[in-house]
C-alpha cells in the first residue's frame, strides 16, 4: 500500500508544474521553484545569459532556490519554463523575429501558457526586461496582468517603465494612433498607408476596406477582387483591391450593404468539428484531464485500501 501512495505522490508532483495555470506575471514568478528551468537560445548573446543570471541570483537570495539554465535544444519542451532572449535568437519563443513589432528601448515580458517569455528589441531592452521579474514585488502592475510592456534607456529599476501591453487583435486599426506594438497589425496608423495607397502601389485601379468575412479561409473581397488583408483599413475590414474602376473611382470606405456569403452546411459541420478538435487538443484540456484523471486514481486508491477500516 505504502509503494502505491508514494508512487502516486510522485505522479502528481510532477504534473503539478505543468497544471498550474497562472492568473499574472506576478503569481507566475511567486511560484517559480526549482523544476521551472530558464531557457536561452541556442546560440544566444552573452546579454541573454546576464538577463538569466540576474533572475537566477536573484531567485537565490530570496528563496535559497539554484535554477536550472539551459539552452533551447536541451530542454523538455512539456515542462514549464522562463524563455529568455529575442524570438530570432531562441527559438520557442513563438512570436515572429523578422516582423518584431517593439522598437529599441522595448522588452516584453508575457504568461504564454505555463511559459513565461522576458524578451526585448536588444540585449538591454532584455536584461532590463528580467530586471523586472528579479524584482517582480516592485511593480504592482504584475499582480493582475499576464502581459506587459517594459520601456526604459537605463538598467536603473527606477528608470524602468512597465505597463499593460496589447494583443493584435486590441488594437483599433484606423483611429490614427500608432500605438506600441501596433506597427506590423495596422499599417494605415503606423505606416500612414491605406488601402487606397497600397492598392494604386500594385498598379491596381480601385480600392475598397469591405468588412471581414467570418468565413474560416474565406475570402472578405467579392468577385474580380485581390484581398490584401486588414490593416489597411480600420478595424474589422480588408483591403480588396480590383482593376475594375466604379462609377464614383476608387472606393475607400464601402456602404454596410455588402454581400454576404453564406457559409455551405458542410463548411459548417467542418468548422464545429475543428472547434472540437481543437478544443479537445488544447494544452490546457489535456492538462486538465491528466490531473482530473490522477485525483480519481488518488481516490479510488485511497478507498480501496482504506474500505477495510471503514467496514
Amino acid at each position: 500500500m505504502k509503494k502505491e501512495l508514494i508512487l502516486i505522490l510522485i505522479l502528481l508532483s510532477i504534473l503539478q508544474v505543468n497544471a498550474v495555470l497562472y492568473d499574472s506575471i506576478y503569481e507566475y514568478v511567486h511560484k517559480i521553484d526549482k523544476r521551472i528551468p530558464i531557457v536561452v537560445g541556442l546560440n544566444a548573446s552573452s546579454s541573454d545569459s546576464i538577463a538569466a543570471t540576474k533572475i537566477v541570483l536573484k531567485i537565490l537570495q530570496e528563496r535559497n532556490v539554484i535554477l536550472e539554465v539551459n539552452t533551447e535544444d536541451k530542454v523538455n519542451l512539456k515542462i514549464n519554463k522562463i524563455l529568455i532572449g529575442h524570438p530570432c535568437d531562441n527559438h520557442l519563443i513563438k512570436m515572429d523575429c523578422i516582423m518584431w513589432p517593439y522598437d529599441t528601448g522595448q522588452g516584453i515580458i508575457k504568461v504564454v501558457g505555463n511559459d513565461l517569455i522576458v524578451s526585448g528589441s536588444t540585449p538591454d531592452d532584455t536584461i532590463r526586461a528580467a530586471l523586472v521579474v528579479a524584482n517582480y514585488k516592485l511593480f504592482s502592475i504584475l499582480r493582475t496582468t499576464k502581459f506587459v510592456l517594459v520601456t526604459g534607456n537605463s538598467l536603473d529599476l527606477g528608470g524602468i517603465e512597465v505597463v499593460q501591453a496589447k494583443e493584435p487583435n486590441e488594437f483599433e486599426c484606423g483611429d490614427q494612433i500608432c500605438e506600441i506594438g501596433e506597427k506590423y497589425f495596422c499599417y494605415v496608423d503606423c505606416a500612414k498607408k491605406s488601402c487606397n495607397d497600397v492598392c494604386n502601389s500594385m498598379g491596381f485601379k480601385s480600392s475598397a476596406c469591405r468588412p471581414t468575412t467570418p468565413i474560416v479561409g474565406g475570402n472578405s473581397c467579392i468577385a474580380g477582387e485581390i484581398d490584401k488583408g486588414p490593416g489597411y483599413c480600420s478595424t474589422g475590414r480588408s483591403c480588396c483591391c480590383s482593376n475594375v474602376e466604379t462609377n464614383q473611382g476608387t472606393i475607400t470606405q464601402p456602404t454596410q450593404q455588402e454581400p454576404q456569403v453564406k457559409e455551405p452546411v458542410q463548411k459548417v459541420k467542418k468548422n464545429i468539428i475543428s472547434k472540437i478538435v481543437s478544443f479537445l487538443t488544447n494544452p490546457k484540456t489535456i492538462t486538465w484531464v491528466i490531473v482530473i484523471a490522477a485525483v480519481g486514481c488518488l481516490i479510488y486508491l485511497a478507498y480501496y485500501y482504506l474500505r477495510p477500516n471503514l467496514l
